[in-house]
């Protein structure tokens, strides 16, 4: 194990990130070992099973709204990913926290269709602090998880969802990381297609949004909370906002040795690590020793002992 490991986690390796030298590197080191072993590949003469990727580097979206100009981690912020496209709003349904709940609905008379929604993060509770859903002093999912809501809104129909966090300063000072880093996704036919774009924006970034309304939002969260039912608004408004995106495809290899059993031979039974990691981060090598290093390692042993 100990032999395995330095070499898949050492500085040569780069950090194994996934479609780079390392992590080439790394399937070929795996794939030498079963050969070793006498493992046979799984087809084709090859022990390796390609896959292709999408990178999307981070493009801050434009986003000016009533003739205004917002800004990036300031003001709002989404997550990279996001297609290429400009969407020209003239207005926008505000349908309080975007949960559709047999307990509490907020699509229930409003549907998304094709439209704009704005919605609250956070979910609504009485004046004696028990929230809705839950009847508890507990959070539900609708709050702790956040692609209830985005599943929600897709299922609804919503072309653009605009979701108020209002604690957007501190969200951005965690997850900024997560904001400038490019993402990688599996490439498939729905890659192709426009997605439902998310943006998340401040509250009074909101408030700015609802000045054509007498109702601000915590005007709107006080009169769900009393009504102990779901509120909506039509909002008129002039928005123009553009998603950039960078996008570059790759290619990775899961790495598969096969050991046929002596009967129910059309069976198997998958045993698996990832040996891909991080990769470098200014010149910096996240040598990934425990993750996944140590599982990867074990499969290779195990392999031998197969």
């Amino acid at each position: 194990l100990k032999k395995h490991l330095l070499v898949l986690a050492s500085d040569e390796y780069e950090g194994r990130e996934t479609g780079k030298k390392g992590q080439k590197k790394s399937a070929e080191y795996i794939s030498a070992q079963f050969k070793n072993y006498g493992i046979p590949p799984y087809t084709n003469n090859t022990y390796y099973q390609e896959y292709p990727l999408i990178i999307s580097a981070s493009q801050p979206a434009e986003v000016i709204i009533n003739g205004k100009k917002y800004e990036f981690m300031k003001d709002f912020y989404h997550f990279p990913g996001t297609k290429e496209q400009k969407i020209d709003v003239s207005k926008i349904l505000f349908l309080g926290y975007g949960i559709s709940d047999t307990h509490y609905n907020d699509y229930k008379r409003r549907k998304g269709n094709k439209k704009p929604v704005m919605i609250m993060g956070g979910e609504p509770m009485s004046t004696d602090s028990v929230y809705f859903i839950s009847g508890k002093k507990e959070l539900s999912e609708w709050t702790t998880d956040y692609r209830k809501k985005i599943a929600a809104a897709k299922a609804n129909g919503v072309s653009l969802l605009i979701v108020i966090d209002f604690d957007l300063s501190n969200t951005v000072k965690r997850v900024e990381h997560l904001l400038t880093t490019p993402t990688m996704k599996l490439l498939n036919d729905k890659e192709k297609q426009l997605e439902m774009p998310v943006i998340y924006i401040s509250k009074n970034m909101a408030e700015e949004i609802l000045s054509s309304k007498k109702t601000g939002v915590t005007e709107m969260k006080k009169k769900i909370q009393d009504r102990q039912k779901p509120v909506s608004q039509k909002i008129k408004t002039t928005a123009d906002i553009e998603f950039k995106s960078k996008e570059e495809q790759i290619s990775a290899e899961n790495v598969i040795g096969v050991v046929t059993g002596s009967d129910l031979k059309n069976e198997y039974v998958f045993v698996t690590a990832h040996y891909d990691h991080l990769g470098t981060r200014e010149e910096k090598v996240f040598n990934g020793a425990d993750d996944d290093g140590s599982g990867t390692v074990a499969v290779v042993e195990m392999a031998q002992a197969f």
